[in-house]
């Protein structure tokens, strides 16, 4: 492994073999994000990634919205009927 700098050209190269790179890559796990509640988890799960351009994914974020309410008719359908039987 050898890390080359060339600063009049703006680069850094890091020289891994492929065997080396592919044993990196498979031990390399997903960080726990640090932030697990409020705005930035809801904006972090509605973004798209860096190379699509970090815009918030509206098919996304309705699919999520769509999602949280039809857990609430759901819930509130069920409130509704439990009253219905226990009136009746």
């Amino acid at each position: 492994m050898a890390i080359e700098i060339d600063i009049p050209q703006r680069k850094l190269n890091l020289k891994l073999s492929d065997d080396e790179f592919r044993g990196r890559l498979e031990k390399w796990k997903m960080p726990e994000p640090k932030v697990k509640k409020g705005f930035l988890t809801i904006y972090a799960r509605l973004t798209e990634p860096p190379e699509k351009g970090v815009a918030i994914s509206r098919k996304l974020a309705l699919k999520k919205i769509l999602g949280k309410l039809v857990i609430i008719i759901r819930e509130s359908l069920y409130i509704a009927y439990l009253t219905i039987f226990l009136v009746v």
